[in-house]
């Protein structure tokens, strides 16, 4: 087992749950067909503006073949301008808290441009890293940052890694590295040619003002 990996996404079990869609995204048998880096949008308006709801399809785990697919929710919120500049990828704060918040409207940013949220995995989506063993033992310790305490809580967590494993999750694919390769999946999907970046938090860990695809011969590039 990945320690530092697995750690990371059991950060995301202690407050993780499946973000509720009331709005109008795909349903299971419009997604029947979908392939792999494929986003299904449905058109519908959020608080005035028109929007498309979407669910796009991932690999779990990007170096198997044989990987087993998981869906995110994707929701674009369209600018009124009639040609409008490079989106905004929006990246809230975590982990464990969902990146789809459909009731925060940004005005001054759909001036000019539209704005994306793209669902982050173990949160969101067709997997959550639910883990209420964790928050069951939080609740009942005296002091969970007491040496003893903290040993407990490494035991809780190591049995709800254990449990997840056990239903088939790739635990160690939980990490911000897949979440940024996501947000690149759903770029390609979209087929934006540039997007604008706007994280705060969790979300920012990575910094990047400006993504947008490098040439095939030049190294992956980074301000990490």
């Amino acid at each position: 087992m990945n320690h530092r990996t697995t750690s990371h996404a059991l950060v995301l079990c202690l407050i993780a749950s499946l973000h509720a869609q009331p709005y109008p995204y795909p349903s299971d048998a419009e997604m029947s067909d979908a392939k792999v880096g494929q986003v299904i949008l449905k058109p519908g308006t959020l608080q005035g503006y028109a929007a498309d709801f979407g669910t796009l399809v991932v690999p779990e785990n990007r170096q198997k073949k044989d990987s087993r697919l998981i869906r995110l929710p994707v929701l674009r919120i369209r600018s009124r301008r009639e040609h409008a500049l490079e989106p905004v990828f929006t990246l809230e704060g975590g982990p464990g808290g969902t990146n789809i918040k459909p009731e925060y409207i940004r005005d001054w940013l759909l001036e000019n441009h539209d704005v994306v949220m793209v669902g982050y995995r173990g949160v969101d989506g067709s997997v959550s890293l639910s883990c209420p063993e964790i928050n069951a033992a939080l609740k009942t310790m005296a002091d969970p940052l007491s040496a003893a305490g903290l040993k407990e809580l490494g035991a809780v967590m190591t049995r709800a890694a254990k449990r997840l494993q056990g239903e088939g999750i790739d635990l160690p694919e939980y990490d911000i590295i897949n979440v940024v390769d996501d947000l690149e999946a759903a770029r390609q999907a979209l087929g934006y040619a540039k997007i604008n970046l706007s994280g705060a938090s969790y979300g920012g860990g990575r910094r990047l003002h400006v993504l947008h695809p490098l040439p095939a011969e030049s190294p992956s590039q980074s301000d990490g």
